[in-house]
């Protein structure tokens, strides 16, 4: 009678295969209810893992898949590429290859036909910023179809309900909240303020709308007095054009993009804005910093990000190296007085 398999376990649990080979090599993050239910299969059936097939395995090529964004020179997404990027060249001669894919943010549907193109000849480890939750959830379930080795780590964004091996970024809500508190920290606490939050279609984005909910938690506990504007580039101009001298703005802007918001605006509406405060250290972002024309940015170190999530994807696969769930990165406070001190990655 032959051994009953690890994809034969999984539809037993009603889990996937990633969850039933964590529990196998006691890895990752597996909820007890599921943990027990996968252990009494494999009891029940007296599996054993196969360190035959293993060691075959980790003699053939591990495929590394990199679902990002597209990018310029310069933005936040090619920073998280040239980290994946610097992970394959130090890798090299580790049987190990890179297959990355780009598709348009506002058109995550794209993604789909892209990664049916996938060989799936290698197992594969994949690393995906998850902008849009089903898709995603899509992308992950083609691939396990195919492959009974998949691991996958999240990068920027996070949906724990997904299981991913890891992820790396900030903690957007606790973020978002450390906003509110520099603009507290910047204003009399009785005094009113108009507060200009940037809304316009990235607004859709889990850490976008999770930095937002950080920022208004942390403004609704501490009762900070403010008029809160969500509002369009277009509005916040208009706004701006009708504000008086003695009125205090502070504008907010909730991702990586603060350029294209800031060039819209002229010197008479900058010179209207007591605080803003955006993210990345892009390559227009800092300019506009060191110009003085944006106050404060939020470092999301991208590079770090894509550079361990392919780190961790080769040394889980070949060495079984154990890691955290969540890896939570510092968020960084960077203003023109210290961004020349800002470790380069």
């Amino acid at each position: 009678m032959s051994q009953i398999t690890t994809k034969e376990i999984a539809n037993l649990a009603g889990v996937s295969i990633g969850t039933v080979d964590r529990v196998i090599h006691n890895r990752g993050q597996v909820a007890d209810k599921t943990r027990k239910k996968i252990q009494e299969i494999i009891e029940k059936n007296d599996y054993q893992p196969n360190l035959n097939a293993r060691n075959l395995v980790q003699k053939k090529r591990l495929k590394i898949v990199s679902i990002l964004p597209t990018y310029q020179n310069g933005d936040y997404w090619s920073k998280v590429w040239q980290g994946i990027h610097r992970a394959e060249t130090e890798l090299k001669g580790q049987s190990l290859s890179l297959e990355p894919i780009f598709y348009d943010l506002k058109r995550p549907e794209t993604l789909l036909k892209s990664v049916s193109k996938i060989r799936l000849d290698d197992p594969i480890g994949l690393i995906l910023s998850p902008s849009n939750k089903d898709i995603c959830l899509k992308i992950i379930d083609y691939l396990k179809t195919s492959c009974e080795k998949l691991e996958y780590i999240f990068v920027d964004t996070n949906y724990e309900d997904l299981e991913p091996l890891a992820f790396f970024g900030q903690d957007a809500v606790k973020s978002g909240a450390l906003c509110g508190k520099l603009m507290s920290l910047s204003e009399n606490s009785k005094s009113h303020f108009n507060l200009f939050i940037q809304n316009d279609d990235v607004i859709i984005q889990k850490t976008i709308q999770d930095r937002i909910k950080g920022l208004l938690g942390y403004i609704k506990n501490k009762n900070i007095l403010c008029k809160l504007n969500k509002m369009t580039i277009k509005e916040i101009y208009s706004e701006l054009n009708s504000s008086t001298s003695n009125q205090r703005n502070i504008l907010f802007i909730p991702h990586s993009r603060a350029n294209k918001v800031i060039e819209k605006l002229d010197s008479k509406h900058l010179s209207k804005l007591n605080l803003t405060i955006g993210y990345d250290i892009t390559h227009d972002n800092e300019y506009l910093l060191r110009s003085d024309k944006i106050d404060i940015l939020i470092n999301q170190n991208p590079q770090l990000q894509g550079y361990m999530a392919a780190q961790t994807i080769y040394k889980t696969h070949f060495y079984n190296h154990v890691i955290e769930p969540n890896n939570y990165f510092p968020i960084e406070i960077i203003t023109k007085e210290n961004i020349d001190f800002l470790k380069k990655f």
